[in-house]
């Protein structure tokens, strides 16, 4: 079981996860990666992280951008963007999971029953986040599904999110039934960026510990803080912190992932199963907005919570 907090910074990757470290004082004769055409597991595991990190940091600054600007919903340029960005934060996940999968066959090789265990379990460890991830990247990739944009808002919250467009029944469009719980389900990305932060990390922990199971005895090589990685992550952790807590009505249960930062100190936690609830706990009234480019053969379409219960 995974410790659901993280603590920033480490004491040998700085802000980095440990599994940089690691990988960093493997020997390459002790590696199979030659074998599968890839590169050493490091350099992977650094390719992998940076696009992951770019690709959150670029759609949390949109996202701030909008909180201090709500009118940004009006302006086409900028909503392409934002779903631009969404969908490539989604797939540098996905890339990632992928990523670490190829690194334990690297270090273990494939054709032995130690590998298999480990690339059983691997995943096991994260299952519900692998399981959402996937099945929206994959339908989007095989299913032609869309990302659409959605906006909360009232006098006290504004609340940016999306949806998965997809088939609710014949000549019908809406949120994916298949994704989303219901019709009256979206994602907000005040909830899913730091979200997608924290698994990043609880996949990171989870690779190390296959790291350390084929190499007990192995000493980590210590990161500078002051490289080019840490500066971005510093500066990740610093803009996510100010990410309100402010979910849609369906999210209103679920469990809260928070970055907390103090960039006098530059100290922070990655939290997830922590007891606090969102901010906009209780119900209230929104003006909500969205929209749909309807397709020649589509002839109806279900709204986001716009259907009762």
């Amino acid at each position: 079981m995974h410790d659901p907090k993280f603590i920033i910074p480490n004491s040998y990757s700085s802000f980095s996860p440990e599994a940089v470290s690691q990988l960093r004082s493997i020997g390459e004769d002790n590696l199979f990666y030659e074998e599968f055409f890839l590169h050493h597991p490091s350099d992977v595991f650094s390719a992998i992280f940076e696009e992951c990190l770019e690709s959150i940091l670029y759609l949390n600054e949109l996202v701030i951008q909008l909180l201090e600007k709500r009118n940004l919903i009006e302006d086409i340029d900028f909503k392409y963007k934002l779903k631009s960005a969404i969908s490539n934060m989604l797939y540098s996940q996905a890339n990632f999971i992928d990523g670490c999968g190829s690194i334990i066959k690297s270090i273990y090789g494939d054709n032995n029953s130690e590998y298999k265990k480990a690339n059983r379990h691997f995943k096991d460890n994260f299952k519900h986040y692998n399981d959402h991830l996937l099945k929206i990247v994959n339908y989007r990739k095989h299913r032609h599904r869309k990302i659409t944009l959605i906006f909360f808002s009232n006098d006290k919250y504004f609340i940016p999110g999306y949806f998965i467009e997809g088939v609710v029944s014949k000549h019908i469009s809406g949120p994916d039934p298949d994704i989303h719980k219901d019709s009256n389900a979206a994602i907000s990305l005040l909830r899913d960026i730091p979200y997608h932060i924290y698994h990043l990390y609880l996949i990171s922990s989870c690779l190390s510990s296959y790291i350390l199971k084929k190499f007990p005895k192995l000493e980590k090589e210590k990161i500078s803080a002051d490289n080019e990685t840490n500066k971005r992550l510093i500066k990740l952790f610093s803009i996510s912190s100010q990410l309100p807590s402010h979910f849609f009505p369906d999210e209103l249960e679920n469990i809260v992932p928070k970055i907390i930062f103090d960039t006098k100190t530059q100290v922070g936690e990655i939290l997830f199963n922590n007891e606090s609830k969102p901010e906009n706990s209780q119900l209230c009234k929104y003006q909500v907005s969205t929209s749909f480019t309807v397709g020649k053969f589509s002839r109806a379409i279900q709204l986001p919570y716009m259907k009762s219960k």
